[in-house]
């Protein structure tokens, strides 16, 4: 009877997870895609093949799969959904040739990433999952990814930089060959559940909401909680209730939940819906406008008595400086010009010479 009861409970846990599955929709099927590193000249190694649909023949020759170039050190593959949805699941079907598992492609799948993003840049991605292996084995060429999230981009890359040490069942270079990839989810963001077809939780911030589960990824302002059903508690307020409310509120840490705007206005000397700013205004109100004042007229008076000060040595510098050329110009008018004088002695001195030696000639003559 146990036996029975549990076989019961095992086949109704599989009838519905199937059932949920089978609710969700492939989104990337026939999407447009884009690849960094394509084959030039192989027509049937192009990106398209990871969203036609097809993956029964999981060769290189098949035409069935994705396969980027040689001898790269990163490789990207990304799909666009064609507008933001809500993601679910991720399946990834790799290259196997067709082999007996594991295959030595594994060691190229290894170690990938995978993002999801509103815009093609994964820099700006959430990133959903990274294929590291706790245990040092390949991984499987099949996989199923979690991923409850939104976006519009699903990327993935792959990496072997040259300076870093990669496990040793890494290969040497990056590649995305990819058989096929496929998301599952709901085309609207705004529902979840099977069959896409329960509302997300009207306090959910843009309406989105987990796809399993309903739990909003984010509250509206003034809200908090799984599903964005309670309000703030007092003193705070906006996006899941996480800001506090200010402490220059008019009663303190008091405002409104979803703004923050204080209650009764701000204390004196501040300004603001938040009252975060600060008021002239406000510091001439109660019991501080004497203080205010007083010292308000205290700092006037101290700058006009320095500016003053200043004044009187910059004028006493100046008349000073005036006086000294002055004194300098006198001195120097009065001073005798000693070259003039030495140019007199001198012709004087030769006019006595030239009589003395007159004075002899005529002697001796």
């Amino acid at each position: 009877m146990y036996v029975l009861e549990v076989r019961h409970v095992i086949i109704f846990g599989v009838f519905m997870y199937t059932t949920v599955v089978l609710g969700f929709e492939n989104l990337a099927l026939g999407q447009p895609v884009w690849e960094d590193r394509p084959w030039k000249g192989k027509e049937n190694w192009t990106g398209e093949n990871a969203v036609d649909g097809r993956y029964d023949n999981r060769s290189a020759m098949g035409g069935q799969c994705v396969v980027s170039e040689n001898f790269k050190q990163t490789a990207t593959w990304r799909v666009d959904l064609g507008g933001v949805v809500s993601i679910s699941h991720i399946d990834i079907y790799y290259r196997t040739d067709n082999l007996p598992r594991p295959t030595s492609f594994t060691s190229r799948m290894a170690g990938f990433f995978l993002y999801i993003s509103n815009t093609t840049c994964k820099d700006d991605a959430k990133l959903c999952f990274h294929e590291i292996q706790t245990l040092n084995t390949t991984p499987s060429e099949d996989k199923r990814i979690n991923c409850s999230t939104h976006g519009r981009y699903v990327i993935y890359y792959n990496e072997r930089k040259i300076g870093v040490t990669y496990p040793s069942y890494y290969s040497r270079f990056a590649y995305y060959e990819l058989c096929e990839l496929k998301v599952y989810g709901c085309p609207n963001s705004g529902y979840y559940g099977q069959n896409c077809s329960t509302p997300c939780p009207s306090n959910c911030l843009e309406k989105m909401c987990n796809i399993n589960t309903g739990h909003c990824l984010s509250c509206s302002p003034g809200y908090q909680g799984l599903t964005c059903s309670q309000e703030c508690h007092e003193g705070y307020y906006g996006k899941n209730c996480v800001k506090k409310c200010s402490e220059n509120c008019y009663v303190t840490r008091r405002c409104n939940r979803f703004t923050g705007q204080c209650e009764g206005g701000c204390k004196a000397g501040w300004t603001g819906n938040t009252c975060s700013q600060v008021s002239l205004n406000g510091l001439f109100t109660c019991g501080n406008s004497i203080l205010t004042l007083t010292s308000i007229v205290a700092s006037a008076v101290t700058v006009f008595v320095g500016s003053v000060l200043n004044y009187i040595c910059w004028r006493n510098n100046k008349i000073r400086m005036k006086d000294k050329r002055i004194t300098d110009n006198m001195i120097t008018e009065q001073q005798p010009d000693l070259k003039n004088e030495d140019s007199e002695y001198y012709t004087e001195l030769q006019v006595s010479n030239a009589a003395y030696q007159y004075d002899i000639f005529e002697k001796l003559s």
